[in-house]
């Protein structure tokens, strides 16, 4: 009889486990977002910039993605940075090379700035995509805003280089509430 007991609460726990998997799975949708931002360029007599590379106000489309999915702000209960890439888009013989390390804070209006990827010792044969390691940073209430800003900090080992333009591609894992 224990054993019978033993296996119906093993299997109940079982299936708790993977109707939550599932449940999660259809409550988890990504925004993806991507700004453009121009590099100042840096010569000999001008050998670096004041380490911060100015980004344009990213509009969120948060709004009509939690509309999309069925969902809406107040029912978000998780949001993280999933991916950051960066792409130089022009001069097309450009590189990363001449970074050695950079870090990308979010902020918005009324809201603290946080550290969202950040990228350590960057290969000198890195080529024209720099991939970032994300923190994993509840970003709920920046998201939700109509506006958000990418500020960075950079780290350069050389100079010259040209002006440049970049992508920059994000993708934010969101989960929502069923309720």
């Amino acid at each position: 009889m224990k054993k019978v007991v033993l296996a119906i609460t093993l299997f109940i726990s079982f299936l708790g486990y993977s109707c939550k998997d599932q449940l999660d799975r259809l409550l988890t949708f990504r925004i993806n977002n991507e700004s453009t931002c121009t590099i100042p360029g840096a010569n000999l007599v001008n050998p670096v910039f004041n380490n911060i590379v100015p980004t344009p106000s990213i509009t969120s489309n948060s709004s009509q993605t939690f509309e999309n999915e069925g969902t809406n702000a107040n029912l978000v209960k998780n949001i993280v940075l999933e991916k950051l890439k960066l792409t130089i888009t022009s001069p097309s013989d450009a590189d990363f090379r001449f970074i050695e390390s950079i870090k990308i804070y979010i902020k918005a209006d009324g809201l603290p700035k946080v550290l969202i990827a950040s990228k350590i010792s960057i290969p000198t044969n890195i080529g024209k995509e720099l991939e970032l390691d994300p923190t994993q940073e509840k970003l709920d209430e920046y998201i939700k805003k109509s506006n958000y800003t990418l500020e960075n900090e950079v780290v350069t080992r050389s100079a010259p280089w040209p002006e440049m333009e970049l992508k920059i591609n994000t993708t934010f894992k969101v989960t929502a509430d069923p309720l």
